[in-house]
């Protein structure tokens, strides 16, 4: 999630980014940022802890010269798609030429089955078939056994199936 922020007038000496799961407390978890700084990345937006279940609100504290701390927000809450109650699938690099990434949300725990299909519809094989738990998922597939071509990868889940393409080449 890109957090991103305007200043106007003159820059405090520095930036905090603050996180709220849900309804809990917010939490600094940016560390301390330049004056000039515009926006951060929080690149676990949907850790383990959370999984992409719960929105998340940000706020953004300042810290001027004189130390001075003012805190601004919250924001609205963001959700993830797929995260509250519909699958998502993503599937890269694409294309692949050797390790791909497979990447799913899931409602709820339960069955699932990742199949590898070519174009006329025949299974490759299956990468995934078992109990997985709720939320966001990622793990991956070394491609480097496959030929090159374009193949489906197919999820079927007590919720529903999704299917994108990957392109393998070398």
């Amino acid at each position: 999630m890109l957090v991103g922020w305007t200043v106007t007038g003159d820059a405090p000496a520095s930036f905090s980014v603050l996180r709220a799961i849900g309804e809990s407390e917010p939490v600094a978890i940016s560390g301390t940022l330049p004056g000039e700084a515009v926006r951060w990345l929080d690149r676990d937006a949907c850790d383990a802890s959370n999984k992409g279940l719960k929105p998340l609100v940000y706020w953004l504290e300042t810290i001027d010269e004189d130390g001075t701390v003012s805190r601004f927000g919250p924001t609205e809450a963001v959700s993830f798609p797929g995260a509250a109650g519909s699958i998502s699938l993503s599937v890269y690099p694409s294309p692949a030429s050797g390790t791909f990434t497979i990447d799913y949300t899931l409602p709820e725990n339960g069955r699932i089955s990742i199949s590898l299909y070519d174009l006329s519809g025949r299974r490759i094989t299956t990468v995934y078939d078992g109990e997985t738990a709720a939320g966001r998922q990622v793990f991956s597939f070394d491609a480097s056994t496959l030929t090159s071509g374009m193949y489906l990868v197919h999820l079927a889940t007590e919720a529903g199936s999704l299917t994108k393409r990957l392109v393998v080449a070398r």
